[in-house]
């Protein structure tokens, strides 16, 4: 038949391209994921940071300034 499949080398050699491919991949997510949450804290600290600074106004300990 002129059908018979690929051989067993091109096999693995397709095989280790898509496990390559799979790694840059998620290298790359991994990247922009903790960059999202990094941003996401940094908002949360911020807010924290601006809250504080608005009771030691109010409370007179000083100025933000």
């Amino acid at each position: 038949s002129k059908y018979r499949g690929q051989p067993q080398s091109q096999l693995e050699t397709i095989q280790s391209r898509a496990r390559e491919a799979l790694k840059k991949y998620l290298h790359y997510f991994e990247r922009w994921d903790n960059h999202q949450r990094s941003l996401k804290l940094e908002e949360q600290t911020r807010a924290k940071l601006l809250e504080k600074i608005e009771q030691n106004i109010n409370a007179q300990n000083g100025t933000y300034i």
